[in-house]
């Protein structure tokens, strides 16, 4: 059988089907996930350097079988992969030398790689492509979460000295992925280096003892508890503006559709009607509007730096100011967020400000919608009262 599409998708199936069986929850960096990644930075690459239709499936199989192994251990993996890969391409009848060629594309990304073949290099810088794109700060953690699984935790700062390392070693080996993948590996080396020094530069708190850290934790649970109870009152209050806006909205719209139907044609037959009409048209158009401006959305944005953060002037919560960053650059402000409850609990405190300063706005036009209509409905049917009483002469 000669190598194609179909069987193509009928690895993919197999691969899919496997890591739901047969792979254990401790490794969840060499999971399927990281399998369909490695598969589409492998089809990127190949794209880019203009492979052949069955080079690119060769490419595409062994991308998707590279890591199978992996359930058994990451010592000798990607043999036991090349030994499951073999006895499914077989059961498949793909021809011999293929399945070496395969065999051999998942083999190169054994630690250090050494690939020799164009397809080698390309599935060894497919294989470390979270390396320089934007999926880096979340396979990191995953690969720090899996090391732990397997006994070998790290301090914070042991952590970011081991993945200096790596990254710094680490060269690809295609024109492709340097070109694509380069720039933002070393950017994300730049932010790791600068981890590190705020790192040692923090200063270390010691001495507390069990009963302070007791205090602690309590307070930080009653500042949890308190900011969730006003950000849901908070919420809820503007979602019940809108709802009474959309009540006005809709009974005044009733009352426009009712003045221009019955009203405005029977002003030929009475002119008693003229007043009253236009002082209940007037009362809904103004009643709507103030309706209108309390659920009509505002986009305020903000420019923020890393500066900013550093700084801790930086409001990360909110997306106007966020949206404008680039993800590697929003991912580590969240962390260094994170990592500092006081300029945590300070943005969270700037947020809730900012909700009550859009809900003061919200209710202010609510009330005068409200007070539009009551008053000028009122006004209406006293008019309507007083222009029925006249005696026309």
């Amino acid at each position: 059988m000669e190598i194609n599409k179909d069987l193509a998708l009928k690895v993919k199936s197999y691969v899919e089907d496997f890591f739901e069986k047969s792979m254990p929850e401790i490794y969840c960096f060499h999971n399927l996930e990281h399998t369909r990644q490695v598969v589409n930075s492998s089809l990127l690459l190949a794209n880019k350097a203009a492979l052949t239709e069955p080079e690119k499936l060769k490419l595409e199989i062994a991308a998707w079988l590279h890591d199978t192994g992996y359930n058994a251990g990451p010592e000798g993996h990607e043999e036991r992969s090349i030994t499951l890969a073999r006895t499914l391409l077989s059961s498949y009848q793909l021809d011999e030398n293929a399945i070496e060629e395969i065999s051999s594309i998942i083999r190169a990304t054994k630690m250090p790689q050494m690939p020799k073949t164009l397809l080698e290099m390309i599935i060894c810088d497919a294989d470390l492509s979270h390396l320089g794109n934007e999926h880096f700060w979340d396979r990191n953690e995953l690969v720090r979460k899996e090391m732990a699984n397997l006994g070998s935790k790290m301090q914070d700062e042991a952590w970011i000295l081991f993945e200096l390392a790596f990254i710094k070693a680490h060269i690809y080996h295609t024109a492709e992925a340097k070109s694509l993948f380069d720039k933002n590996k070393e950017e994300n080396c730049k932010v790791l280096e600068n981890q590190l020094l705020e790192l040692k530069s923090s200063p270390k708190v010691k001495g507390k003892n069990k009963e302070e850290k007791k205090k602690l934790k309590k307070l930080s649970r009653g500042a949890e508890t308190l900011y969730k109870t006003a950000y849901q009152t908070h919420l809820n209050l503007n979602s019940l503006a809108d709802s009474k806006a959309h009540i006005m909205l809709s009974v005044n719209s009733i009352l426009l559709s009712a003045s221009f139907s019955f009203l405005i044609p029977k002003w030929g037959n009475d002119v008693r009607l003229v007043v009253p009409t236009i002082s209940l048209i007037l009362t809904a158009l103004t009643a709507i509007l103030f309706a209108i401006l309390t659920i009509k959305p505002k986009l305020i944005t903000g420019q923020i730096s890393k500066d900013d953060v550093k700084k801790k002037t930086a409001d990360l919560l909110f997306f106007g100011n966020y949206t404008s960053m680039n993800l590697v650059d929003y991912k580590w402000g969240m962390r260094e967020l994170i990592k500092d409850p006081e300029y945590t609990y300070n943005s969270l405190s700037q947020t809730l400000y900012f909700l009550g300063q859009v809900l003061k706005k919200k209710y202010k036009y609510l009330i005068y919608c409200y007070l539009v209509f009551i008053n000028g409905l009122i006004l209406s049917v006293i008019l309507f009262g007083v222009c029925m009483l006249m005696i026309t002469k």
